[in-house]
Order: C-alpha cells, then sequence, then structure tokens
C-alpha cells in the first residue's frame, strides 16, 4: 500500500509541478492505493511519470482547464502503463489522455489505458498519419501497407477494436457466391467481406480522439 502524500514527495526532486498535479488527479479517493507495481513505485517509473505529468499540466494550461479528479478504475491502469513508456511522442499520447481523462466536460473509457499500452509508437503514429488524411475508411492494399507488417498492424488494431473489417452484400441469394481470393463469406450469411478493408469504430475514433491522435 502506498500513502499518496509519499507518492507526492518522491515527485517533488524531479517536478514541483507533476507533484501537485497527482495530489489533484488522485483525490481523497485513492489514499493508500498501491499505483504503480505491487512492489512499490520505482525510480525510473517515478521519474518518467512526473515527465509525463508536466506535459498533461501544458495541455490543461493550454486548454484553460482546471484539472479534477480521475476515478481509480481509469486512473491507476493509465498510470502502471504510462510509467513504462520510453518514448516521448508515446509519452505525449498518455499525456493527452490523462488530460482528456481530467477534463470536467470529457469521458475516458476505462479500457483506453489498456489499448493504448498494446499500441507500438510506430502503430500510434501511422493511425495519426490516416486520421490526417481522413482515411475513416482504409485497407491494407489502399492506405495501410500492404507488408506483413502492416497486416499485422491492421489486425492488432481489429483486435483492440480501432477498426472493424467491412461486410458487403456481393451476391444476389441463388446465385454462386463469389470465389475471388480478395473475398470470404461470412459465416451463417449470403454475406462477404472484402478482404482486407476496414473502418473506424465508434470506440476506435473516441479512443483516438481522447490520445491526441484523431482531431
Amino acid at each position: 500500500m502506498i500513502d499518496i502524500s509519499a507518492v507526492e514527495a518522491a515527485m517533488i526532486p524531479f517536478s514541483a509541478v507533476a507533484a501537485k498535479l497527482f495530489g489533484r488527479l488522485c483525490g481523497p479517493s485513492c489514499d493508500e492505493i498501491g499505483l504503480i507495481g505491487g512492489d512499490g513505485i520505482r525510480w525510473f517509473r517515478t521519474k518518467t511519470f512526473a515527465s509525463i505529468l508536466e506535459r498533461v499540466q501544458k495541455v490543461l494550461d493550454a486548454k484553460d482547464i482546471v484539472a479534477s479528479e480521475i476515478k481509480p478504475k481509469i486512473l491507476i491502469p493509465i498510470m502502471q502503463a504510462a510509467s513504462l513508456a520510453d518514448d516521448d511522442w508515446m509519452k505525449d499520447r498518455w499525456a493527452d489522455l490523462i488530460a482528456t481523462a481530467a477534463s470536467p466536460d470529457e469521458e475516458v473509457h476505462p479500457s483506453y489505458a489498456g489499448m493504448l499500452a498494446e499500441l507500438t509508437a510506430e502503430e500510434a503514429q501511422e493511425l495519426q498519419r490516416l486520421s490526417s488524411m481522413g482515411h475513416f475508411l482504409t485497407s491494407v492494399n489502399g492506405s495501410v501497407s500492404p507488408t506483413p507488417k502492416g497486416r499485422v498492424q491492421m489486425d492488432n488494431w481489429v483486435r483492440l477494436g480501432i477498426f472493424e473489417p467491412l461486410w458487403e452484400a456481393k451476391h444476389v441469394p441463388g446465385e454462386p457466391i463469389p470465389t475471388s481470393p480478395t473475398c470470404e463469406t461470412l459465416p451463417g450469411t449470403d454475406r462477404t467481406k472484402v478482404e482486407r478493408s476496414y473502418r473506424l469504430t465508434e470506440l476506435g475514433a473516441s479512443f483516438l480522439r481522447a490520445c491526441g491522435v484523431l482531431n
């Protein structure tokens, strides 16, 4: 069990701004909760999370927002994952997610921390590239690289619920089902999937906006 005041004290050598914001985000409901690992807060994780909180404060200041308390169900998973970030670009994504969660008029789903934790920096940057091009409907053969690496990325995005396969009716009932190698039949229906065609889900769009990937 970790005392919140002790965590704040541990952050002060790294950043007084981060320590102050940490107390505001946690609120009284987080007192004596083990926040970053059952074995206590390690030095490098405290330093990393302090640097992220400094970024959070800059985001909030830019939007003229006073941080509100984040529920432990949202905050603790974010802290556990964000404190392991080793890429500056991903630290910014964690900062945006925390700032969104700390904004009184915004909502963050509990799954977002796990989703962001399972994206590489390269994947997150690719998602930002697609969103900047307006690709809410995309394909591995088109906007996404058709290489095995690109397919792995899309498979991961589908697994996380960011994208979903696009299914379309491709034939009239009674006629032969298309046998094109780019199509497969949706089991139990007369619908087929155009291979490697996907669209952004509502969950995916909300998640990407919360992390600052999608405007």
